[in-house]
């Protein structure tokens, strides 16, 4: 979960992230790497833009942006547990895993 986490933060904050990206970000192999993302398509998190070597992936502004009172809710969560693991990471705290954001 840890390495969806940085990746769909590295492709919010770059505006999007490609499968070396993210091999880069999370360490995992080329296999690995291309199973989770078309996992993050499929469950609406990115899109996918282009054909296999320059597929490159973006966040799916359906899935960031709120339209209704309870999607505003989730939004705002979603940002508190971002900002929180990105002040995890910059002050060397280590996050705890037991905090799982489900959107």
């Amino acid at each position: 979960m840890s390495r969806h986490v940085d990746s769909i933060a590295f492709a919010l904050r770059t505006g999007q992230s490609t499968r070396s990206d993210y091999m880069g970000i999370s360490g995992v192999s080329q296999t690995t790497a291309s199973r989770d993302l078309v996992a993050m398509v499929e469950a609406g998190i990115l899109l996918a833009e282009g054909k296999t070597r320059t597929r490159i992936y973006v966040p799916n502004p359906k899935h960031f942006l709120p339209n209704n009172k309870y999607q505003q809710n989730s939004y705002r969560r979603f940002i508190k547990v971002l900002i929180r693991i990105i002040l995890d990471y910059s002050f060397c705290l280590t996050y705890n895993p037991r905090e799982e954001f489900l959107i």
